[in-house]
Protein backbone atom coordinates (compact mmCIF):
# COMPACT_ATOMS: atom_id res chain seq x y z
CA UNK A 1 0.00 0.00 0.00
CA UNK A 2 0.98 3.55 -0.72
CA UNK A 3 1.94 5.42 2.13
CA UNK A 4 -0.58 8.13 0.94
CA UNK A 5 -3.52 6.14 1.17
CA UNK A 6 -2.12 4.64 4.66
CA UNK A 7 -2.21 8.07 6.10
CA UNK A 8 -5.59 8.75 4.46
CA UNK A 9 -6.90 5.71 6.27
CA UNK A 10 -5.57 6.68 9.45
CA UNK A 11 -6.10 10.11 9.72
CA UNK A 12 -9.10 11.39 7.59
CA UNK A 13 -11.24 8.58 7.40
CA UNK A 14 -10.65 6.76 11.05
CA UNK A 15 -9.09 9.52 12.95
CA UNK A 16 -10.70 12.77 11.94
CA UNK A 17 -13.91 11.04 11.02
CA UNK A 18 -14.47 10.04 14.38
CA UNK A 19 -14.26 13.23 15.89
CA UNK A 20 -11.05 12.57 17.94
CA UNK A 21 -10.27 15.44 20.56
CA UNK A 22 -8.20 18.25 20.42
CA UNK A 23 -6.86 20.42 23.56
CA UNK A 24 -6.05 19.29 27.00
CA UNK A 25 -7.94 15.97 26.77
CA UNK A 26 -6.81 15.32 23.50
CA UNK A 27 -3.68 14.39 21.68
CA UNK A 28 -2.41 18.17 20.80
CA UNK A 29 -3.39 21.60 21.12
CA UNK A 30 -3.89 24.17 18.41
CA UNK A 31 -3.72 27.88 19.04
CA UNK A 32 -7.36 27.84 19.16
CA UNK A 33 -7.10 25.41 22.19
CA UNK A 34 -5.52 28.27 23.94
CA UNK A 35 -8.76 30.84 23.93
CA UNK A 36 -10.76 33.08 21.74
CA UNK A 37 -7.70 35.76 21.20
CA UNK A 38 -6.51 33.95 18.60
CA UNK A 39 -10.00 34.01 16.78
CA UNK A 40 -10.00 37.65 17.75
CA UNK A 41 -7.25 38.66 16.44
CA UNK A 42 -8.24 36.99 13.04
CA UNK A 43 -11.74 38.78 13.07
CA UNK A 44 -9.63 42.39 13.19
CA UNK A 45 -7.57 41.24 10.29
CA UNK A 46 -11.06 40.11 8.30
CA UNK A 47 -12.36 43.32 9.15
CA UNK A 48 -9.30 45.10 7.70
CA UNK A 49 -9.52 42.91 4.44
CA UNK A 50 -13.35 43.46 4.10
CA UNK A 51 -12.67 47.23 2.67
CA UNK A 52 -10.69 45.51 -0.19
CA UNK A 53 -14.04 43.77 -0.80
CA UNK A 54 -16.10 46.51 -0.69
CA UNK A 55 -13.96 49.41 -0.55
CA UNK A 56 -16.34 51.20 1.97
CA UNK A 57 -15.59 50.01 5.66
CA UNK A 58 -13.58 51.95 8.17
CA UNK A 59 -12.91 51.41 11.44
CA UNK A 60 -13.82 53.90 14.28
CA UNK A 61 -12.61 53.56 17.93
CA UNK A 62 -15.21 55.76 19.27
CA UNK A 63 -17.88 54.70 17.65
CA UNK A 64 -21.52 54.06 20.19
CA UNK A 65 -22.55 50.11 20.10
CA UNK A 66 -24.93 49.09 17.97
CA UNK A 67 -28.68 48.54 19.67
CA UNK A 68 -30.08 46.52 17.20
CA UNK A 69 -32.00 43.98 19.53
CA UNK A 70 -31.87 41.26 17.23
CA UNK A 71 -28.11 40.58 18.60
CA UNK A 72 -28.89 40.91 22.05
CA UNK A 73 -27.94 37.53 22.44
CA UNK A 74 -24.20 38.34 21.03
CA UNK A 75 -23.85 41.27 23.21
CA UNK A 76 -24.96 39.25 26.64
CA UNK A 77 -22.60 36.67 26.05
CA UNK A 78 -20.33 36.42 29.06
CA UNK A 79 -16.83 36.18 28.91
CA UNK A 80 -16.66 37.76 25.14
CA UNK A 81 -14.85 40.94 24.76
CA UNK A 82 -17.24 43.84 24.83
CA UNK A 83 -15.13 46.94 22.43
CA UNK A 84 -17.15 49.56 20.79
CA UNK A 85 -15.64 49.52 17.24
CA UNK A 86 -18.14 50.79 14.46
CA UNK A 87 -17.69 50.27 10.83
CA UNK A 88 -19.11 52.87 8.34
CA UNK A 89 -20.60 51.52 5.07
CA UNK A 90 -20.30 53.25 1.59
CA UNK A 91 -20.35 50.09 -0.55
CA UNK A 92 -23.77 50.17 -2.69
CA UNK A 93 -22.85 46.48 -2.91
CA UNK A 94 -25.14 44.40 -0.75
CA UNK A 95 -23.80 41.10 -1.35
CA UNK A 96 -22.16 39.33 1.64
CA UNK A 97 -18.61 38.71 2.12
CA UNK A 98 -18.70 34.68 3.12
CA UNK A 99 -16.03 33.86 5.85
CA UNK A 100 -15.33 30.11 5.08
CA UNK A 101 -13.41 27.77 7.44
CA UNK A 102 -11.61 24.59 6.62
CA UNK A 103 -10.50 21.97 8.82
CA UNK A 104 -12.86 23.53 11.28
CA UNK A 105 -12.86 20.47 13.69
CA UNK A 106 -15.46 21.38 16.33
CA UNK A 107 -16.30 25.08 14.84
CA UNK A 108 -14.92 26.95 17.86
CA UNK A 109 -12.45 29.41 15.53
CA UNK A 110 -15.04 30.41 13.18
CA UNK A 111 -17.47 31.03 16.40
CA UNK A 112 -14.71 33.29 17.80
CA UNK A 113 -13.99 35.50 14.32
CA UNK A 114 -18.12 35.60 14.29
CA UNK A 115 -18.11 36.88 17.90
CA UNK A 116 -15.47 39.08 17.66
CA UNK A 117 -16.56 40.55 14.39
CA UNK A 118 -19.54 41.51 16.31
CA UNK A 119 -17.90 43.05 19.31
CA UNK A 120 -15.25 45.10 16.79
CA UNK A 121 -17.58 46.30 14.74
CA UNK A 122 -21.69 46.03 16.03
CA UNK A 123 -24.35 44.91 13.90
CA UNK A 124 -23.45 46.36 11.18
CA UNK A 125 -20.37 44.88 10.45
CA UNK A 126 -21.27 41.69 11.15
CA UNK A 127 -24.24 41.74 8.21
CA UNK A 128 -21.79 41.88 5.94
CA UNK A 129 -20.47 38.69 6.25
CA UNK A 130 -22.28 35.14 5.68
CA UNK A 131 -20.93 32.23 7.83
CA UNK A 132 -19.72 28.60 6.20
CA UNK A 133 -17.78 25.34 6.72
CA UNK A 134 -16.19 23.27 3.86
CA UNK A 135 -16.17 19.63 6.37
CA UNK A 136 -16.67 15.84 4.91
CA UNK A 137 -17.20 14.17 8.37
CA UNK A 138 -20.80 13.94 9.46
CA UNK A 139 -19.83 13.73 13.08
CA UNK A 140 -17.72 17.30 12.86
CA UNK A 141 -20.36 18.93 11.46
CA UNK A 142 -22.65 17.64 14.10
CA UNK A 143 -20.17 19.16 16.39
CA UNK A 144 -20.12 22.70 14.24
CA UNK A 145 -23.41 23.06 14.24
CA UNK A 146 -23.86 22.62 18.44
CA UNK A 147 -20.90 25.10 18.57
CA UNK A 148 -22.80 28.07 16.92
CA UNK A 149 -25.89 26.81 18.73
CA UNK A 150 -24.58 27.43 21.99
CA UNK A 151 -22.73 30.40 21.36
CA UNK A 152 -25.48 32.51 18.91
CA UNK A 153 -28.88 30.44 19.21
CA UNK A 154 -30.41 30.92 15.79
CA UNK A 155 -28.60 34.89 15.90
CA UNK A 156 -26.35 33.22 13.07
CA UNK A 157 -27.00 30.95 10.32
CA UNK A 158 -24.08 28.20 9.52
CA UNK A 159 -23.93 26.79 6.19
CA UNK A 160 -22.02 23.51 5.45
CA UNK A 161 -20.61 22.07 2.57
CA UNK A 162 -18.88 18.60 1.84
CA UNK A 163 -16.51 19.26 -0.40
CA UNK A 164 -14.40 22.32 -1.72
CA UNK A 165 -15.71 21.36 -5.46
CA UNK A 166 -19.94 22.48 -3.82
CA UNK A 167 -18.82 25.11 -2.20
CA UNK A 168 -19.13 28.40 -4.93
CA UNK A 169 -18.89 31.88 -3.75
CA UNK A 170 -18.38 35.04 -5.29
CA UNK A 171 -16.46 36.86 -2.53
CA UNK A 172 -14.69 35.03 0.16
CA UNK A 173 -11.80 34.88 3.21
CA UNK A 174 -11.33 31.14 3.76
CA UNK A 175 -9.41 30.79 7.16
CA UNK A 176 -7.60 27.38 7.71
CA UNK A 177 -5.71 26.34 10.70
CA UNK A 178 -3.63 23.02 10.66
CA UNK A 179 -5.57 21.83 7.39
CA UNK A 180 -2.27 21.59 5.29
CA UNK A 181 -0.20 19.33 7.35
CA UNK A 182 -3.35 16.91 7.51
CA UNK A 183 -3.21 16.31 3.61
CA UNK A 184 -2.00 12.85 2.75
CA UNK A 185 1.99 12.57 1.35
CA UNK A 186 4.23 10.29 0.13
CA UNK A 187 7.66 10.13 1.55
CA UNK A 188 10.31 9.81 -0.31
CA UNK A 189 14.11 8.71 -0.18
CA UNK A 190 16.47 9.42 -3.18
CA UNK A 191 14.52 7.12 -6.32
CA UNK A 192 12.59 5.39 -3.64
CA UNK A 193 9.00 6.07 -1.88
CA UNK A 194 7.65 4.85 1.46
CA UNK A 195 5.14 1.65 1.33
CA UNK A 196 3.52 -0.05 4.27
CA UNK A 197 3.17 -3.57 3.97
CA UNK A 198 1.93 -5.52 6.76
CA UNK A 199 2.22 -3.31 8.94
CA UNK A 200 5.69 -2.66 8.58
CA UNK A 201 7.27 0.25 6.83
CA UNK A 202 9.59 -0.35 3.32
CA UNK A 203 10.68 1.84 0.55
CA UNK A 204 10.49 0.88 -3.20
CA UNK A 205 11.65 2.42 -6.23
CA UNK A 206 9.21 5.69 -7.38
CA UNK A 207 6.57 4.66 -10.29
CA UNK A 208 4.48 7.75 -10.33
CA UNK A 209 5.54 10.52 -12.60
CA UNK A 210 3.76 12.92 -10.42
CA UNK A 211 5.84 12.08 -7.23
CA UNK A 212 9.15 12.29 -9.44
CA UNK A 213 8.49 15.94 -11.27
CA UNK A 214 7.56 16.88 -7.76
CA UNK A 215 10.30 15.69 -5.83
CA UNK A 216 12.61 16.92 -8.64
CA UNK A 217 10.91 20.82 -9.42
CA UNK A 218 11.11 21.44 -5.16
CA UNK A 219 14.36 19.74 -4.50
CA UNK A 220 12.95 17.18 -2.34
CA UNK A 221 15.98 14.32 -2.15
CA UNK A 222 14.66 13.25 1.18
CA UNK A 223 11.10 14.00 2.89
CA UNK A 224 7.71 14.42 2.43
CA UNK A 225 5.99 15.35 -0.38
CA UNK A 226 1.81 16.40 0.01
CA UNK A 227 -0.44 14.81 -2.09
CA UNK A 228 -3.47 17.14 -3.41
CA UNK A 229 -2.01 20.78 -2.49
CA UNK A 230 -2.43 21.38 -6.62
CA UNK A 231 -5.84 19.91 -6.73
CA UNK A 232 -7.30 21.94 -3.83
CA UNK A 233 -5.78 25.44 -4.90
CA UNK A 234 -7.11 25.05 -8.72
CA UNK A 235 -11.04 24.18 -6.46
CA UNK A 236 -10.32 27.36 -4.40
CA UNK A 237 -9.74 29.27 -7.47
CA UNK A 238 -12.14 28.26 -9.75
CA UNK A 239 -14.96 28.23 -7.44
CA UNK A 240 -14.23 31.61 -5.93
CA UNK A 241 -14.47 34.96 -7.97
CA UNK A 242 -12.22 36.70 -5.64
CA UNK A 243 -11.01 35.67 -2.20
CA UNK A 244 -8.22 36.24 0.36
CA UNK A 245 -7.43 32.97 2.20
CA UNK A 246 -5.33 32.65 5.01
CA UNK A 247 -3.41 29.85 6.70
CA UNK A 248 -1.33 28.87 9.75
CA UNK A 249 0.47 25.59 10.00
CA UNK A 250 3.96 24.36 10.97
CA UNK A 251 6.74 23.90 8.70
CA UNK A 252 9.06 25.81 6.54
CA UNK A 253 9.42 27.94 3.15
CA UNK A 254 11.38 25.03 1.30
CA UNK A 255 12.98 21.39 1.55
CA UNK A 256 13.99 20.68 4.65
CA UNK A 257 16.44 17.62 3.90
CA UNK A 258 14.83 14.70 6.16
CA UNK A 259 11.83 13.39 7.61
CA UNK A 260 9.10 14.80 10.10
CA UNK A 261 6.54 12.57 9.99
CA UNK A 262 5.58 11.87 13.59
CA UNK A 263 2.83 10.99 15.69
CA UNK A 264 1.20 12.18 18.73
CA UNK A 265 -0.90 10.59 21.18
CA UNK A 266 -1.82 12.38 24.58
CA UNK A 267 0.77 15.26 24.27
CA UNK A 268 3.70 12.70 23.49
CA UNK A 269 5.45 12.96 20.33
CA UNK A 270 6.76 9.74 18.29
CA UNK A 271 9.10 9.38 15.43
CA UNK A 272 6.56 7.49 12.65
CA UNK A 273 9.67 5.78 11.65
CA UNK A 274 10.67 4.47 15.76
CA UNK A 275 7.34 2.56 16.42
CA UNK A 276 7.51 -0.58 16.26
CA UNK A 277 4.10 -1.35 15.79
CA UNK A 278 2.08 0.88 14.01
CA UNK A 279 -1.50 -0.88 14.33
CA UNK A 280 -0.89 0.44 18.08
CA UNK A 281 -0.97 3.94 17.07
CA UNK A 282 -3.22 3.83 13.38
CA UNK A 283 -6.74 5.54 13.38
CA UNK A 284 -6.24 6.16 17.64
CA UNK A 285 -3.49 8.88 17.42
CA UNK A 286 -2.62 12.05 15.33
CA UNK A 287 -0.33 11.79 12.33
CA UNK A 288 1.41 14.67 10.87
CA UNK A 289 4.55 16.21 8.77
CA UNK A 290 5.66 20.18 8.88
CA UNK A 291 4.04 21.89 5.71
CA UNK A 292 6.33 22.47 2.68
CA UNK A 293 5.03 25.72 2.12
CA UNK A 294 7.12 26.43 -1.23
CA UNK A 295 4.96 23.15 -2.73
CA UNK A 296 1.50 24.98 -1.41
CA UNK A 297 2.58 28.67 -2.51
CA UNK A 298 3.11 27.16 -5.91
CA UNK A 299 0.05 25.00 -5.55
CA UNK A 300 -1.92 28.43 -5.02
CA UNK A 301 0.03 30.48 -7.76
CA UNK A 302 -0.09 27.83 -10.50
CA UNK A 303 -4.00 27.97 -9.89
CA UNK A 304 -4.30 31.98 -10.89
CA UNK A 305 -3.80 32.98 -7.39
CA UNK A 306 -1.34 35.97 -5.78
CA UNK A 307 0.93 34.83 -2.40
CA UNK A 308 0.12 38.18 -0.41
CA UNK A 309 2.33 37.54 2.85
CA UNK A 310 4.11 34.96 4.60
CA UNK A 311 5.57 35.15 8.19
CA UNK A 312 6.16 33.80 11.36
CA UNK A 313 2.63 32.83 13.08
CA UNK A 314 3.00 35.17 15.93
CA UNK A 315 4.35 37.85 13.69
CA UNK A 316 0.94 37.88 12.03
CA UNK A 317 -0.97 38.34 14.95
CA UNK A 318 0.61 41.54 15.66
CA UNK A 319 0.21 42.50 12.52
CA UNK A 320 -3.29 41.80 12.71
CA UNK A 321 -3.47 44.14 15.58
CA UNK A 322 -2.49 41.88 18.49
CA UNK A 323 -0.66 44.96 20.59
CA UNK A 324 -3.58 47.33 19.80
CA UNK A 325 -6.26 44.45 21.02
CA UNK A 326 -4.52 44.31 24.48
CA UNK A 327 -5.14 48.03 24.57
CA UNK A 328 -8.93 47.75 24.17
CA UNK A 329 -8.96 44.95 26.42
CA UNK A 330 -7.49 47.17 29.40
CA UNK A 331 -9.93 49.89 27.80
CA UNK A 332 -13.27 47.89 27.80
CA UNK A 333 -12.72 44.96 30.00
CA UNK A 334 -10.70 45.61 33.03
CA UNK A 335 -7.58 44.61 34.67
CA UNK A 336 -8.74 40.62 34.35
CA UNK A 337 -10.26 40.65 30.72
CA UNK A 338 -6.42 42.27 29.58
CA UNK A 339 -4.54 39.62 31.58
CA UNK A 340 -6.66 37.02 30.57
CA UNK A 341 -5.75 38.52 27.44
CA UNK A 342 -2.04 38.48 27.69
CA UNK A 343 -1.46 35.70 28.93
CA UNK A 344 -3.22 33.73 25.92
CA UNK A 345 -1.21 35.82 23.65
CA UNK A 346 2.60 35.13 25.81
CA UNK A 347 1.19 31.50 25.31
CA UNK A 348 0.80 31.79 22.16
CA UNK A 349 4.27 33.34 21.35
CA UNK A 350 6.11 31.19 23.38
CA UNK A 351 4.32 27.43 22.23
CA UNK A 352 3.36 28.67 18.88
CA UNK A 353 6.82 30.61 17.98
CA UNK A 354 9.28 29.92 15.31
CA UNK A 355 8.13 26.57 13.59
CA UNK A 356 4.44 28.02 13.28
CA UNK A 357 3.73 30.23 9.83
CA UNK A 358 1.17 32.47 8.39
CA UNK A 359 0.48 32.46 4.29
CA UNK A 360 -1.97 34.34 3.26
CA UNK A 361 -2.93 34.16 -0.57
CA UNK A 362 -5.51 36.47 -2.85
CA UNK A 363 -7.32 36.22 -6.06
CA UNK A 364 -9.11 39.27 -7.64
CA UNK A 365 -8.30 41.52 -5.18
Amino acid sequence: MKFSDFFEGWLNESYYANAAKIGKSGDFYTAVSIGSFFGICIAREILRLSADFCAAQELSLDAAPSSNRSRQNLAANPGKLNLDVALTEKSQNSAKIAIVEIGSHDGRLLCDIAQAIFTLGGAAALDKFSFAIIEPHERLRELQRASFAESFGDEIALKHFASVHEAKFKDAIFVANELFDAFKCEAVDGENMLFIESGAAKFAPIKECEILTLERRFGISRGEIPVGYFRFAREICANAQRFYFIAFDYGQMGASGGFSLRIYRNHEVFSFFEVQNLSDFYGKSDLTYDVNFEILRAAFEDAGAVTADFKRQIAALIDFGAVQLLELFTQKSGEKGYHNALLQFNHLRAEFGEKFKMIKFKKGL
